[in-house]
Formats: structure tokens, sequence, C-alpha cells
């Protein structure tokens, strides 16, 4: 992936699981019916990791080093919550 930051364009390597599954189902013309799938993705790990947020300049040394170690393991926490689709 590209970061879609146009003064970024940084290149990132994502990976996790993903599934398809059916999620709405339809029905044609001559009634035959035609299921509808979506792809599901859980991320889990990114590199370069992606900062949850910005961290004020003021923020001393230590503690935004600690930070920036907590966002390597965002997603791997949340996967269980966060789903994206396309």
């Amino acid at each position: 992936m590209v970061c879609s930051n146009n003064e970024c364009n940084e290149k990132i390597i994502c990976s996790g699981t993903a599934y398809v599954d059916i999620y709405d189902s339809k029905q044609d013309s001559e009634g035959h019916i035609e299921d509808l799938y979506q792809t599901y993705y859980k991320p889990l790990f990114f590199y370069p990791t992606i900062n949850i947020f910005n961290i004020p300049k003021d923020t001393p040394e230590e503690v935004k080093e600690n930070i920036l170690k907590s966002f390597n393991t965002f997603f791997q926490i949340m996967n269980h919550r966060l789903i994206l689709f396309v």
C-alpha cells in the first residue's frame, strides 16, 4: 500500500487475515437468487507502524518513545473489534 497523504507517499506493508462472506441476496428477472459477497479484512500488523494519532511536539522523549511502541500493537489488540471491508 501507499500512504494517501500526497506529502508522504510512504510505502506500507500490511499483514493479517481476510475472508469473504455473503452480505445480501437478490433475485433476477427470471427468479434466480444471486448471493452478493463482501471481502472483509482484519489487519494485524503494519510496517512501518501507522501512527494512530499525532503526538504533540512538546511531549517528553521517553513518553513519545512509549507511545510509538504502543502503535505497534494497536491493531493486534483491536483485531477482534476492527474489520475493514472493501
